[in-house]
C-alpha cells in the first residue's frame, strides 16, 4: 500500500502538478481510505461507481459541502486514471461523474398564472372602490393610466425602464400585442396583450392627444411605487415588483418553454432565463449526473 501511494505521487509529479495540489490529492485518497476501511472495503482499487455514490452519501451525511465532495472525488478521479495507467484496472469508473449543485431559489413564492389573473382583477376591484371626488376630476384618466402599467407589469413582466420607453404605436390592439423595445440588457420583442388589457387600452389611446408620443408621460417610478403599495395590500405574499415579474416568467417557462420565453422576457443570454428554473429538492441519485468535469 505504501509502495502504491509513492507511485502514486509519483504519477502526479509527472502530471506537473504543485506541490500543494499533490499534498490536497493525497490527502483526499487518505479520507477516501479512511472511509473504506470502516466499510471493511479491501479492494478500493476496483470499487464501482454504486460504491462511490455510497461515499458520497458518507460525506453528504457530515456534511461536506458540494464544491468539497467535488473536490475530493477530482482527486479519486486522478487516482484511479492512474490505476488504470498501470494496467490494475480496465477503466475509471468516476471519470464522467460529479456531485450537481441544487440550483438556487431565484424567488420564493412565485405566483402561478390564477394568481397574477386574480391579483389584477383585485387591483381593478379596488380602484372601482375608490370613492369619486368632484375635485379631483381627473382620477379616472389616472386610474386606468395605473391600471394599465400594472397590467403590463403582471401579464408581460416589464419593468420600469421598459414602461417608460414604450411609444402608442407599439400598442397594436388590432393583433393583439405589444412591441416592446430593447433597453441595455434585454432584447426587443413581442408580446400578445392579454384580453383585460385590450378595452382599458381602446379605452386609454383614444383619449390620448393626437401628437403624442409617448404611451406615458408622467413618472413611470412613482406609479409603479403606488402601484406596489396597492398590490401588497391585496397580497401580503408580494415581495416587490421583481417578485411579480419573475413570476410571470416562471410561467411562461413551464407554459411555452425556455426559448420560447427567454424571447418573451427579452434575456440576451439562455443562462439569465435558465436560473429561473423551478427546482425541487432531488434525492443524491438525481443530483449526480454523468457529465465530464474532470478533464
Amino acid at each position: 500500500m505504501k509502495n502504491e501511494i509513492i507511485h502514486f505521487e509519483n504519477y502526479l509529479i509527472e502530471q506537473e502538478e504543485t506541490d500543494s495540489s499533490i499534498e490536497q490529492h493525497l490527502l483526499n485518497l487518505s479520507y477516501f481510505e479512511d472511509w473504506c476501511n470502516t466499510q471493511q472495503i479491501r479492494d478500493k482499487e476496483f470499487l464501482q461507481l454504486g460504491g462511490i455514490k455510497e461515499y458520497v452519501k458518507f460525506m453528504q451525511n457530515i456534511p461536506v459541502k458540494i464544491g468539497t465532495q467535488n473536490i475530493r472525488l477530482n482527486s479519486l478521479s486522478k487516482y484511479y486514471d492512474f490505476l488504470k495507467l498501470e494496467g490494475i484496472i480496465a477503466k475509471n469508473p468516476i471519470r464522467t461523474f460529479r456531485i450537481r449543485k441544487q440550483k438556487k431559489t431565484v424567488v420564493k413564492n412565485p405566483l402561478d398564472e390564477k394568481e397574477l389573473l386574480t391579483l389584477f382583477n383585485d387591483y381593478v376591484s379596488y380602484q372601482d372602490s375608490k370613492p369619486k371626488r368632484l375635485n379631483f376630476p381627473h382620477r379616472d384618466s389616472i386610474n386606468l393610466r395605473m391600471r394599465l402599467i400594472a397590467s403590463l407589469v403582471i401579464f408581460q413582466g416589464l419593468h420600469s425602464g421598459e414602461l417608460m420607453k414604450l411609444t402608442v404605436e407599439d400598442i397594436n390592439l388590432s393583433n393583439s400585442t405589444v412591441y416592446v423595445p430593447s433597453s441595455g440588457r434585454a432584447n426587443s420583442r413581442v408580446i400578445a396583450l392579454h384580453q383585460s388589457q385590450i378595452l382599458p387600452f381602446y379605452k386609454y389611446l383614444s383619449s390620448l392627444p393626437t401628437d403624442q408620443e409617448k404611451l406615458f408621460t408622467t413618472n413611470v417610478q412613482n406609479g409603479i411605487y403606488y402601484i406596489l403599495q396597492e398590490l401588497q395590500g391585496l397580497n401580503s405574499n408580494i415581495q416587490n415588483m421583481r417578485h411579480i415579474r419573475a413570476s410571470v416568467l416562471m410561467n411562461w417557462i413551464r407554459i411555452h418553454g425556455m426559448r420560447k420565453a427567454q424571447y418573451m422576457i427579452g434575456h440576451r443570454y439562455a443562462t439569465s432565463t435558465k436560473s429561473y428554473e423551478i427546482q425541487d429538492i432531488k434525492d443524491l441519485s438525481e443530483l449526480m449526473e454523468t457529465t465530464h468535469l474532470f478533464g
